[in-house]
């Protein structure tokens, strides 16, 4: 069974597939069966639905979404501009901690911590895959002497810094099944303490 377009369940079909294994349908759908002998919750509304066959053997049908991955790069901005030039250099070993949005709205309640913590590596890059279809944000952890520089000020998607330095968090991100959104920008700059508590970039 799957949720279709239209909000309803619909039977799928299985060919010689016995309960317990996966099955894909001449559309692409991916199902895993299962049986069960009790009423199943298939999704978050009211009520619960019961797949009591004519056999009475009870089977619940689970569409599997194929998963997708975020990617980006950590940057040091040296000239304050918000974009990453050539020959900025890259920032190796930033903790970089990504969150599901649940619902598509960030900084609520059912915002969910992605496991496991990534690093960027050697060339700045970093890489979270295997998460399931839907909005995503990345929140950094500040290095000591480093902070957000400007939020999307260079005007290419492909260059700019997508952290909103005032939530320490990027922008939301959409990740497709089988598909890489790879165009995270996390541009810092170095600053220095100066006399009477104030910090200027270096």
């Amino acid at each position: 069974m799957r949720l279709g377009p239209d909000a309803t369940f619909h039977w799928a079909r299985l060919h010689g597939i016995d309960a317990g294994s996966v099955s894909v349908d001449n559309a692409g759908n991916v199902y895993s069966t299962e049986r069960f002998d009790r009423y199943v919750d298939l999704e978050s509304g009211p009520g619960t639905f019961s797949a009591l066959s004519p056999e009475d053997d009870r089977m619940a049908f689970v569409k599997y979404f194929p998963p997708g991955a975020l990617a980006g790069v950590v940057w040091s901005d040296l000239n304050l501009n918000g974009a990453r030039d050539l020959g900025e250099p890259l920032l190796a070993d930033v903790k970089l901690r990504v969150y599901s949005t649940v619902d598509g709205n960030a900084d609520d309640d059912d915002d969910v911590q992605v496991l496991p913590i990534v690093y960027s590596d050697a060339s700045g890059a970093f890489r979270l895959a295997g998460l399931t279809p839907g909005s995503y944000f990345v929140r950094p952890e500040l290095p000591a002497a480093r902070q957000y520089t400007q939020y999307r000020a260079g005007g290419d998607a492909a260059c700019d810094s997508d952290v909103i330095g005032d939530l320490g968090r990027t922008a939301v991100f959409s990740v497709a099944g089988l598909a890489e959104t790879s165009d995270v920008g996390i541009g810092l700059f170095a600053y220095a303490p100066v006399l009477g508590g104030k910090r200027h970039a270096e």
